[in-house]
């Protein structure tokens, strides 16, 4: 029935062509009868036959990171040309801006993809009427002011996936099947990691954690974990400034306090510091289990729920690593027995000095 109603289809479109044909024909002869000279080709034939260019061209795409470039790549397959402004995971995000070549890209696209919230404004500022654009806080009813690393929560994910199928299928209808199939192969590979997710909620349950930026927020929130980050420091993180030396002081004790495999130290190598340096340099943040991100995807990353799930095994080596072995268990359990009681012998001792002195002074 589908191939039926494909050749039918183009039957019908070659009969509406060649009557245009025939139609192009009497007038350029009636024209040439009149006097008017040779035709040249109309308006409306250079429109059909530029549509008909987009049409068989690819959908072009910008994306502001790569972190959603992948999303679009994989969901845009081939009927998409996806551009990605930022990929480099050495880019330091708090003062990156775009060249001239890259604002021709963004601002010449039909589909620019941006992470919103305050995050890159470089890109989302340059989009005009008459391109499309997917804003991933808007997705989610965020804005500025809110955490915009947002290809850490799932939700977003989810819902920038969703925007992007949508908005392909209104510029190109008739490849909706493909757009389709795409997104739930897509979506097969983010259930895979909210389950991995869920897993390593329930193996590591009263996690806490301190990080220098909050690029890790909602993803630490899907996994129920304690953000102990001192409040000043988290404040100084969301305006952008250096953390003064209370807030150093404090993350430093924080970091003293946590132990082995209960807690955990994030760290973001795309925004760093001289705050981030001196804390990192400390022998407290050497003994803590410790993660590194990125906000953009790692080139050897190509789907962002995998890179996702990569940070959560990440995470979850880390903290492996840091448990005691059963023999270093044991032997910290003697250690805590002998000092058990050796408060005992203290305590006695100290009762029987006041029990001589009292009995000495009666």
């Amino acid at each position: 029935m589908r191939i039926t109603a494909r050749i039918s289809t183009a039957t019908a479109k070659a009969a509406t062509r060649i009557a245009a044909l025939v139609a192009g024909i009497a007038i350029v002869a009636g024209s040439a009868a009149c006097g008017f000279g040779s035709a040249s080709p109309s308006s409306s034939t250079s429109a059909a036959s530029s549509s008909s260019t987009e049409q068989d061209s690819p959908i072009t795409i910008v994306a502001a990171e790569n972190t959603w470039g992948t999303v679009a790549s994989q969901i845009a397959g081939d009927e998409g040309s996806v551009t990605s402004i930022v990929s480099d995971t050495d880019t330091d995000m708090s003062t990156f801006a775009p060249d001239s070549d890259q604002k021709t890209l963004i601002a010449s696209a039909q589909v620019v993809v941006v992470t919103g919230a305050g995050y890159d404004s470089w890109a989302s500022d340059l989009v005009s009427q008459g391109q499309t654009i997917v804003n991933a806080a808007s997705t989610i009813g965020a804005s500025t002011g809110d955490n915009p690393y947002l290809w850490m929560s799932a939700d977003a994910r989810k819902a920038v996936a969703k925007a992007i199928a949508d908005s392909l299928t209104k510029l190109r209808p008739d490849a909706s099947d493909t757009f389709t199939a795409n997104l739930d192969a897509w979506q097969s590979e983010e259930n895979a990691t909210e389950d991995a997710i869920a897993d390593f909620a329930k193996e590591h349950d009263g996690l806490s954690y301190v990080a220098t930026t909050p690029v890790a927020y909602y993803l630490m929130s899907e996994v129920n974990a304690k953000d102990a980050t001192p409040q000043e420091w988290s404040a100084a993180s969301a305006k952008g400034i250096t953390p003064d030396d209370t807030a150093i002081a404090k993350f430093t004790l924080t970091l003293k306090g946590f132990t082995g495999d209960t807690s955990l130290l994030i760290t973001d190598s795309q925004r760093t510091n001289s705050a981030v340096d001196t804390v990192l340099g400390t022998e407290q943040a050497r003994t803590v289990p410790a993660v590194t991100l990125t906000e953009t995807i790692p080139l050897s990353e190509t789907s962002l729920p995998q890179w996702i799930a990569s940070i959560v095994e990440q995470m979850d080596t880390e903290l492996d690593e840091a448990k005691p072995t059963s023999g270093a268990s044991a032997s910290a359990s003697s250690t805590a027995s002998t000092s058990s009681s050796a408060s005992a012998d203290a305590s006695g001792s100290t009762a029987s000095s006041a029990e001589l002195a009292s009995s000495t002074t009666n």
